[in-house]
């Protein structure tokens, strides 16, 4: 057991937090007791140690607690040069984690406003993106539909030019005096049909149109027969427009004979020997 005199010789190194150990817990025992006197020179090393930072000088303890102190201190150190080994290092560390906190904390914010604008700006990209492709189909589209036009306007122009050229010939052609003209009556009574033959009979050549024709069904096609010595000779196959009209021009017409009658008929796809479908027009030469 600890003597009275021995808590009057540890109670400073107490209050200055260096005591620990089996007299750490005998003076606590000590001092529930309620003995004066070392709650009285306890409270004084309490108030010298709360002054000793700002004096340069101050009491001394005795040998004895000094050597207690620095035998303290000393082996605190060595528990913390091994504990630690870069003790400057290590009470830095705080400070390190406190700034490597703060600027993490800042860089986060940093990614996430940077991440948020790249984000707006994808979006806004894509809006662009979107909008091009639409604006690249609408125009793709018009291309398409001006090819259409210039297409059908080419087909239109041709057509054109050939019917100008064929009304010249056949202008030129008609002021030709060899040139006789055939009418080719409707053979049906429930049609408009009509049709000529132009026919240059110094040449053998000819021209035939025919007017309000209906369209051949399908497999079908319209034959034009010269009738020579009541015998009829094929002299062209044709088909007509969307208004039933044909102009087709006669290269020769047969020399067999003598030709009495021009006729036209609807017969197979391609035409065939003799006429055997319903025939259209007729006329005597």
């Amino acid at each position: 057991m600890i003597g009275h005199d021995r808590f009057e010789e540890i109670i400073p190194i107490y209050s200055l937090g260096a005591l620990d150990g089996a007299e750490l817990q005998d003076l606590k025992d000590h001092l529930k007791t309620g003995c004066s006197i070392c709650e009285s020179l306890l409270k004084e090393n309490e108030r010298l140690a709360t002054i000793i930072p700002y004096s340069v000088a101050g009491p001394l303890p005795s040998p004895s607690v000094k050597g207690r102190l620095l035998e303290k201190i000393h082996r605190d150190q060595e528990t913390r040069e091994k504990v630690l080994p870069f003790p400057f290092i290590n009470r830095l560390r705080p400070i390190w984690y406190g700034l490597g906190g703060i600027v993490a904390a800042a860089l986060v914010i940093i990614l996430l406003v940077s991440n948020l604008s790249l984000r707006g700006r994808l979006n806004n990209q894509r809006l662009e993106l979107e909008n091009l492709s639409k604006q690249i189909s609408l125009q793709s589209e018009n291309i398409d539909s001006l090819k259409n036009q210039l297409e059908k306007s080419k087909s239109e122009l041709n057509s054109l030019i050939n019917l100008v050229s064929s009304r010249n010939e056949i202008t030129e052609f008609l002021e030709n005096p060899n040139v006789v003209v055939i009418n080719l009556v409707n053979f049906q009574s429930d049609m408009k049909t009509r049709g000529r033959i132009l026919w240059d009979t110094e040449k053998n050549l000819a021209y035939f149109y025919g007017l309000n024709l209906p369209q051949a069904p399908t497999g079908k096609s319209y034959q034009l027969w010269a009738i020579a010595d009541a015998k009829p000779i094929s002299i062209g196959v044709f088909n007509v427009d969307e208004k039933g009209n044909n102009l087709t021009k006669l290269e020769t017409l047969p020399t067999e004979g003598q030709i009495q009658k021009f006729a036209v008929t609807l017969e197979p796809a391609g035409g065939v020997p003799q006429p055997t479908g319903q025939m259209y027009l007729i006329g005597d030469s």
